[in-house]
């Protein structure tokens, strides 16, 4: 076990952070994390539990760098490369999404998986993120199925273009 591990489990805020109900249940219909990630293969670890009390806390949206500060505010030896890693596998998990960055100089944005359909519409002058409503989305499916033939089926979806105010007069 690493110094870092060590002192992760050994810090009583740890338990505080990672209370009910911050870790509970939007992962879907599952109300318990630690099932989720027992069913995936996946180690209960503190750094995964710190980044994911971090984005529920803070609603999702958030860089590695915002995780990664926010983390480091409590417990400052958990190192950006620590989050940059726990990012990823929940991402290959499916339990957090990578929203692309709109624009180059801009870092890649993580979310919790959500039980419901989750849209989004980013600028990639300005990077603004809007909600996009799940209608719009239901009349894609039902277009899609009738011209094509095509049951479209999205959980997420990130459309990238300009938003009102960056278009041109």
């Amino acid at each position: 076990m690493s110094n870092n591990h060590k002192h992760l489990e050994n810090h009583s805020t740890l338990s505080t952070l990672l209370e009910p109900p911050m870790l509970s249940t939007k992962l879907g219909s599952t109300p318990d994390l630690e099932t989720v990630f027992e069913e995936r293969g996946l180690r209960w670890t503190p750094q995964r539990q710190l980044v994911l009390a971090v984005l529920q806390g803070r609603g999702g949206h958030l860089s590695a760098e915002e995780i990664h500060a926010e983390i480091s505010r409590t417990f400052p030896k958990v190192n950006i490369t620590t989050v940059y890693r726990t990012l990823e596998v929940l991402c290959e998990a499916h339990v957090l999404v990578a929203i692309e960055p709109a624009k180059p100089d801009t870092y890649r944005r993580f979310e919790l998986v959500q039980s419901a359909p989750h849209y989004h519409l980013i600028c990639t002058n300005c990077s603004a993120h809007i909600e996009l409503e799940a209608p719009v989305i239901h009349d894609l499916q039902a277009y899609a199925l009738l011209h094509y033939g095509f049951k479209l089926q999205l959980s997420h979806f990130v459309g990238t273009g300009l938003c009102q105010g960056c278009q041109p007069s």
